[in-house]
């Protein structure tokens, strides 16, 4: 309140109520701490004994936000009378559609992306990221994982990251879904593998039973397929040489043939 009263007590602690006229030349002080952080503020209020009370008249100061501040009261020129101290006294409180900083005299307009509620922690808005719980800027997501109501970095399940853009391990894709077990897509590359040679190793049997012009342009068609075979093998064993061995270990002697001579020219 801007008007605080203050009364005196004696010494076994009873209301002093009566107007004594020696009681009429007390001061009492009141002193802000910690200081106000203006140096254009009043840190000092003082107020005669009047009626039976002391009655400060416009006890005002610029307070920081986020500082609690106490009025110490103390009778002017009577050290040894033991004075007192106020409630918490504290900054006006901001809007809803405003919060502050620790240390400013006044509220902020609430950011873009923001959610305020009067006091300094923000949260975020949906579709918006904070790298922390201090930083004041809030940046817009290019996708739907920003969550809101997140003091700091706050994504859905699966995505990670700056502006939650990155999937988490075992996960890929723009929704960052669970990615298939590696060993399934081995197991594919490697029956694919395994169904192409049996089809060269048809291709060839079949031009063993058939005359010699069909059996001729079979087998031509079978080399080529064989040397497309050895070039994916080739290709394959760079990247993944444990799927190559599983191809071998599979295939087994499917990669053995005898070709007549007489039929290749």
């Amino acid at each position: 309140a801007p008007h605080p009263h203050l009364g005196l007590q004696d010494l076994s602690g009873n209301d002093i109520q009566r107007q004594d006229p020696g009681l009429s030349v007390l001061m009492a002080q009141a002193t802000v701490h910690p200081k106000p952080a203006s140096k254009e503020s009043k840190d000092t209020f003082v107020a005669n004994y009047e009626g039976g009370l002391f009655a400060f008249q416009d006890v005002q100061f610029k307070a920081a936000y986020g500082t609690v501040y106490h009025l110490r009261f103390t009778l002017a020129a009577m050290p040894n009378v033991t004075g007192t101290t106020s409630r918490a006294v504290t900054a006006q409180q901001c809007k809803r559609d405003e919060f502050y900083v620790p240390g400013d005299l006044k509220c902020r307009k609430c950011l873009e992306g923001a959610i305020c509620n009067s006091s300094q922690h923000l949260l975020t808005q949906a579709g918006y990221w904070r790298i922390d719980n201090v930083t004041l800027n809030f940046l817009q997501c290019e996708n739907a994982a920003c969550l809101a109501n997140q003091s700091a970095g706050g994504c859905a399940i699966g995505h990670q990251g700056l502006l939650c853009s990155q999937c988490e391990e075992g996960r890929s894709g723009d929704s960052c879904t669970v990615c298939g077990s590696k060993g399934w897509g081995w197991t594919t590359i490697v029956v694919l593998l395994v169904a192409y040679l049996l089809l060269i190793s048809i291709t060839a049997v079949l031009a063993m039973h058939t005359d010699a012009n069909t059996r001729k342009a079979l087998l031509n068609m079978t080399g080529k397929q064989l040397v497309s075979y050895l070039q994916i093998l080739g290709i394959t064993q760079s990247s993944f040489p444990i799927v190559v061995a599983n191809v071998f270990q599979v295939g087994g002697s499917m990669t053995t043939f005898a070709f007549p001579v007489a039929g290749l020219q």
